[in-house]
């Protein structure tokens, strides 16, 4: 390791004893290669079973740009058109009444939160902690409480609910549960191959434990939802998955969506929108160019950022409430190393100004949610 990745994880130490992060792992890509993986600190801490490479984490709504992935495959192979109208593929699908046409609604849209559906997010059920989900098809009841509040294409509103709407027309399209298409399809190909948009057995073996901002644990909690907010990852997964952000091609040399779906992806759906499909896209310092995506679960924030045109990026995962201050100061460390100072201004857009109270009221509505179950 050469002095400056020494610096870095020496850095990455302090911090998790500054936020009192119980597990994180850390992974760095440079030049299209993966050139750094660490990980600190336990996954269960009472157990005192550490943080290894195959540790699986909650990541949250990083789902949604493996969930492009799947959708973008399903357009490549032109099993669907992402220009035509969700309800041509979904056609008993029923939205709450409104002012605006449901029929407008485009897959598009859906990818890239213009659709005009009200903001959806997603709490998870409570489950003890040696559960797991058995493979089934989404409930349709999960989609049938949607409003449309925003006419279509005019305007970017975060939520959860498209993404879910998503789901659904994959699992329509493929006669197959989302996640076993996502497994065979997406992650598989990607190289992801302990990655998993379900709670089985065998991710119950190697998933992190929860904490709170006390560093109390958790209850683990299962997301129906999976598109949305429902991926299990691990450290050199989600680096596998930047390389190919990068490169287009796997291990193997194939494409798993054309490169045209990945400039698609990487791009933003209007001017003035931070958003392509399935990511945050940025500019920031002499013009560099960065897309992103951020996941808060109850018990875990990560993230994964990328320099497409330096074909750099970086990806962290913890499992701690606390985790938001540690993704931000390794991000600002490992992005500063590359372009130089960024400006509070850069920060603020960018969300890496964002502090605790910030997930604690992002949070907070999880909790009353989570009274329900």
């Amino acid at each position: 390791m050469n002095a400056s990745l020494q610096d870095f994880d020496t850095k990455c130490l302090g911090l998790m004893r500054k936020y009192r992060i119980p597990g994180a792992s850390v992974a760095l890509v440079s030049e299209g290669q993966t050139v750094f993986v660490r990980c600190y600190g336990y996954r269960n801490r009472k157990k005192y079973q550490a943080v290894l490479p195959d540790t699986l984490f909650q990541a949250g709504s990083i789902a949604k740009s493996l969930t492009a992935w799947g959708v973008m495959r399903l357009h490549d192979r032109g099993l669907l058109d992402i220009d035509a109208p969700v309800i041509a593929y979904l056609p008993d699908l029923r939205v709450k009444s409104s002012q605006y046409e449901f029929n407008k609604v485009t897959v598009r849209q859906l990818l890239n939160h213009t659709s005009g559906l009200m903001r959806e997010d997603y709490y998870g059920i409570s489950m003890p902690s040696n559960a797991f989900q058995e493979a089934v098809f989404l409930n349709p009841r999960a989609t049938g409480n949607l409003t449309l509040n925003n006419e279509p294409g005019t305007s970017f509103i975060y939520t959860g609910g498209g993404y879910t709407l998503l789901q659904r027309l994959v699992e329509q399209l493929t006669r197959e549960p989302f996640h076993q298409y996502m497994q065979a399809e997406i992650l598989f190909p990607l190289g992801m191959r302990d990655s998993s948009f379900v709670r089985s057995q065998a991710v119950q073996e190697k998933v992190s434990v929860p904490y709170g901002i006390w560093g109390n644990s958790l209850r683990h909690r299962s997301y129906e939802e999976s598109a949305a907010a429902g991926l299990y990852t691990t450290i050199k997964d989600l680096a596998a998955f930047l390389e190919m952000n990068c490169s287009g091609n796997n291990e193997a040399g194939e494409e798993v969506v054309s490169r045209e779906s990945i400039q698609a992806m990487h791009s933003r759906v209007q001017r003035d929108i931070p958003y392509g499909l399935g990511y945050y896209i940025y500019t920031i310092t002499n013009s560099t160019k960065i897309v992103m995506h951020d996941g808060i679960n109850i018990g875990g924030v990560s993230r994964f950022m990328l320099l497409p045109k330096k074909q750099s990026g970086m990806a962290v995962l913890t499992n701690s409430n606390n985790g938001f201050g540690f993704v931000n100061e390794v991000t600002m460390d490992w992005l500063e190393s590359i372009v130089g100072t960024i400006t509070d201004f850069y920060r603020e857009k960018l969300g890496l100004s964002r502090t605790l109270p910030f997930v604690l009221k992002h949070l907070a509505g999880s909790f009353i949610n989570s009274l329900k179950y």
